[in-house]
Parts: C-alpha cells; structure tokens; sequence
C-alpha cells in the first residue's frame, strides 16, 4: 500500500515551481568579486559580534564541562561542595577546588546550497542569507576558541571542510562556499545528516541552515527521522532560512512556472495557481515547527524580508535560561 504522506510532504515540491530567473551579475575578476563578498560578511559578522552576539553565543553552547585547575585557600562565600578535605586535613585550613569552564568544542555547519535557495524576491537569496548566517556563526565560535567545520549539500555533499580552529580557517570556509559551483539540484536532507553524524564526536553543536524543502518520498526517509537520531547525540540548532513572497503570483493572466530543482516548466492560470500556492505555503510555515519540536531541536523561523538578528538572539536567550 502507497504511504498517505502529509501536507507538509508533499507541498514542499509544488512551491518548488517558484524561481525568479535572476542573471547573475557580470564581473571582470569573478576572484575579487568573491573576496569582495567575503569581506562584506566578515565586517557586519564582526560589528555584530562587538555588539551582544558573542556573548550570547557563549552563554547559550557552553562547553562540555568544567576542568580542574587547582586549588586556593577557602573564603567566606565559597560554595562548599568544593572543598578540598583532603587538603584541608593535611593542611589545618579548609581549601576548596578551581575549576574552570571547558569551552573547547565542535560547531559544525550544515549548510543548503540546492536549487531552492537561490530564490528571492527582496534583493537577496535564502542563500545569501544563509551564507551570512554560517560566517556570523563561525566567527562567533572561533572567537570562543571552538572548532569550526561544514558542509554543504543539495542532492549529494557538494563540500566539506574539516573542523578546525581560527577566524583564518571561517575566511576560508566563507570563500570556498561563495565561489561553490553546485551539481545538484535536489535536496537530500537525510543524507546530510547521516554524514554529520558519522563525522563528528558525540557532543558536538550542528547547525542546519536550510529552507527545508526537501525530497521526501515516504514517512521513513522523512528529514526529521533523521534529525530526531542527530538530536539524540548531539546539540542540534535548525536555522529554517525562507522567503515570506515564495507562493506570491501576478494577478490574472497565466504564469510560467519552472521548477528549480526537477527541471522542466509548467503555464497556469495565475489566480487559481496562486491562491493553492498560498495555502501550501501557509501550511508548510505552520507544521515546519512542529515537526522540528518533535524531532527534538531547537530552531528559529528566519524570513528573508526581516533582520535575522533578533529571533537569533531570542533563540540564544531561551537555551541560556533554559540550562
């Protein structure tokens, strides 16, 4: 028997048909434009990072524990679970335990480059976005001395960067995904975790910045089936990166769709095209969080025409307060 799969399954490849043809803007030094790209997202990453970001950061993925680093007399006010009594006996004079904070971890970026991101309508792509989004995110881990990996994929894995330390390895990982030529079309959610979850130690911070229109055949291969095991070993963020104007139309007339990520285009009347199109948007929207709560995540719903800023940090002060 055919599986009955659910609205949020089977909308997500009818908005697929929405892509502006967008040519991409001539340049006599594709190299320097890159450069120039990857500086722009390095400055506004800084600024913001000077500003409350970083902190919030660091107060939202702490590390994995606290290390032992000696021993002081004890004073009025010390907790007293940290006493040391076996220096305290040989010693006459209560000592407690130091310890401090073990910040060194792995933040891991997965990162949608399909054909489905490049849609925009108010002057800059889910992937523009989504590529600003990776380079704050880096900066901010290296800035707390973290290890910084990625990978970006559409049908398959298009790229990958080992996690390393240091805002040089994030300038490269910015540069590499600006000048990436991808293959695929498709997006293959599942395939990207399950390389995630091979990869990193258990533990590790993934972020997952994508629109969240993926294949999905049947309830088995669904993307949150495999977030849900992904959650299970590590500390996963989704960062869901769209366009509010993906299902708007032109009023009357007939409209060509092309379909970004299969290929081929289809006419229709653009009044009642347009009309489906809204409803399927508006009930994607609604059961994305839902199925990201049931998988065990944390996210945060980033619409392409608004300042990301604000419901990132909202996100970031909720898990702060949470621990």
């Amino acid at each position: 028997m055919a599986t009955r799969l659910s609205p949020a399954r089977w909308i997500d490849g009818l908005l697929r048909w929405i892509t502006p043809l967008q040519p991409a803007p001539a340049a006599d030094d594709p190299w320097d434009t890159i450069h120039q790209q990857v500086r722009a997202i390095e400055v506004r990453a800084r600024g913001q990072l000077r500003e409350q970001f970083s902190g919030e950061f660091r107060s939202a993925f702490r590390g994995r524990g606290l290390e032992f680093n000696g021993i002081r007399a004890y004073l009025p006010g010390d907790d007293v679970r940290f006493i040391d009594w076996n220096v305290t006996a040989r010693r006459n004079e209560p000592f407690i335990k130091q310890f401090v904070e073990e910040r060194e971890q792995t933040v891991f970026l997965l990162v949608d480059v399909s054909a489905s991101a490049s849609f925009g309508t108010t002057g800059r792509s889910v992937q523009d976005i989504s590529l600003e989004l990776a380079g704050l995110l880096g900066f901010a881990a290296a800035l707390n001395n973290d290890h910084v990996g990625a990978a970006a994929f559409a049908e398959e894995l298009e790229y990958t960067l080992q996690p390393r330390k240091g805002a040089r390895h994030v300038l490269r990982l910015l540069h590499d995904l600006l000048a990436l030529k991808t293959s695929g079309r498709g997006t293959n959610l599942p395939a990207a975790i399950e390389y995630a979850s091979r990869l990193l130690r258990r533990g590790s911070v993934i972020f997952i910045i994508s629109d969240f229109l993926a294949d999905e055949a049947s309830e088995a291969n669904a993307w949150d089936v495999a977030l849900r095991r992904l959650s299970v070993q590590h500390d996963v963020v989704a960062l869901a990166v769209y366009d509010p104007h993906e299902a708007v139309l032109p009023a009357g007339g007939f409209v060509s769709l092309r379909d970004s990520e299969r290929g081929g285009t289809i006419l229709r009347e653009a009044e009642p095209a347009g009309r489906v199109l809204r409803e399927a948007s508006a009930a994607r929207l609604a059961e994305l969080p839902r199925r990201l709560r049931a998988a065990n995540v944390d996210f945060a719903l980033l619409p392409s025409d608004q300042p990301y800023l604000r419901p990132l940090l909202a996100l970031f002060r909720a898990r702060t307060h949470r621990q």
